[in-house]
């Protein structure tokens, strides 16, 4: 569920200053996995290891850290967020040097929902096209194409897909 968080803290509100420590902590846990998990859908992968890593800082610094960034499944999460950026190429030896300096090489992802739109709107473009010639009626009104609404969620989804769409995705990063 979307506000399985949400749905805990009501439940406990009532004896939340009865409970312990650690129980509040797991809960406010599940707060922060649910909001990663929606981030890592909306924000591109330099915005979404950014944020990975204020939550890792904030947890360090506090009296309490979260026991879930010390866990397998965390690393591998700060791990595979960190591949979609860059990775490290490590040359092979040769006889004549055996220690070669590795490669920071940038792998910035493109974001799945942004190649889809693309995709989606070059395909409505070419059937445009498509269509205005097989109809022979591609006049000077209607070689600009047809406008396409595209809905988005917020103004920050707005501007990342105009960027995208206008600038490419290497500008938009």
């Amino acid at each position: 569920s979307k506000n399985f968080d949400q749905a805990i803290s009501r439940q406990l509100d009532q004896d939340w200053h009865k409970l312990k420590f650690s129980t509040r902590q797991l809960v406010n846990d599940l707060r922060t996995l649910r909001t990663l998990f929606q981030y890592l859908i909306e924000y591109d992968c330099v915005s979404f290891y950014k944020l990975l890593l204020n939550i890792q800082a904030s947890s360090a610094a506090s009296r309490n850290p979260s026991l879930w960034l010390l866990t397998p499944a965390a690393d591998l999460l700060f791990r595979k967020a960190k591949e979609r950026i860059y990775t490290i190429q490590k040359p092979r030896p040769t006889k004549r040097q055996n220690n070669q300096i590795p490669v920071l090489s940038a792998n910035l992802e493109e974001s799945p929902k942004l190649r889809l739109l693309r995709t989606i709107l070059t395909e409505i473009k070419s059937e445009w096209e498509k269509n205005c010639v097989r109809k022979s009626y591609l006049s000077q009104r209607n070689r600009g194409g047809a406008s396409i609404l595209v809905m988005v969620k917020d103004k920050r989804t707005l501007d990342i897909a105009r960027s995208y769409l206008v600038e490419g995705k290497d500008r938009t990063m």
